[in-house]
């Protein structure tokens, strides 16, 4: 706090924005309170607005690391649940874990690209790049603070959704898991895509990309 404690009374951010991430992380940490002990919470406010000072995000390899760097046998028990979903859950709820865990698509994506390839094929199916082009259904696929913009596919993947039956909500996949006696986990899909892909030598910044972890204004420089 003492080495830019005078950001607060000089309006100079100069050194603060020269730091790491890190260290800027704690300085703005300790300069919001600060600024509040010191009655000056209106003037930071003023200077963060002024310079841009966004709060420190950390790099994407180091919240990629922290989300999927996990054990072989973490990953052992997710595979082995998605083994033993798919042996006692009926045709319908099986394809959506296949569907998912081979798209990376969190589950209530899932069942919606799924449709979306039967009653939207041409619009929604990309097959000279053999994509899945999620971001022109911005209602189901661009939130707030998840977005999914595409998914890599084959043929084998249009066939799962093709051949599923409808699915018309979250909540009835989240209630034949409990009509099994199954845990709902289908978030290990996504988790079980992105292991494979970072144990195949895959770069974190591709697997953000496919998985929708990168902001809207980088997606459209890309596209």
């Amino acid at each position: 706090m003492k080495r830019f404690y005078y950001v607060l009374e000089k309006n100079n951010t100069r050194d603060l924005l020269l730091v790491s991430p890190e260290t800027r992380q704690h300085a703005v940490k300790s300069l919001v309170s600060l600024s509040k002990i010191m009655e000056m919470y209106d003037r930071w406010q003023i200077i963060i607005k002024r310079f841009q000072l966004k709060w420190p995000k950390k790099e994407a390899f180091a919240v990629f690391n922290e989300i999927f760097n996990i054990s072989n046998e973490s990953y052992t028990d997710m595979l082995n649940w998605l083994k033993e979903s798919v042996s006692v859950l009926p045709n319908s709820l099986r394809n959506v874990i296949v569907f998912d865990t081979l798209t990376g698509l969190r589950p209530d994506e899932g069942y919606k690209a799924m449709e979306l390839i039967k009653s939207d094929t041409s619009n929604y199916v990309d097959r000279e790049r053999m994509l899945l082009l999620h971001y022109k259904y911005p209602d189901s696929f661009l939130r707030v603070s998840k977005n999914t913009y595409f998914s890599v596919i084959n043929e084998d993947i249009i066939q799962i959704a093709r051949n599923s039956e409808p699915i018309t909500s979250y909540g009835h996949i989240r209630n034949a898991f409990g009509s099994y006696s199954i845990s709902m986990n289908m978030y290990y899909c996504k988790k079980v895509f992105a292991t494979f892909l970072r144990n195949e030598g895959i770069k974190p910044e591709i697997i953000d990309l496919l998985q929708g972890c990168i902001p809207k204004s980088v997606f459209v420089r890309l596209h």
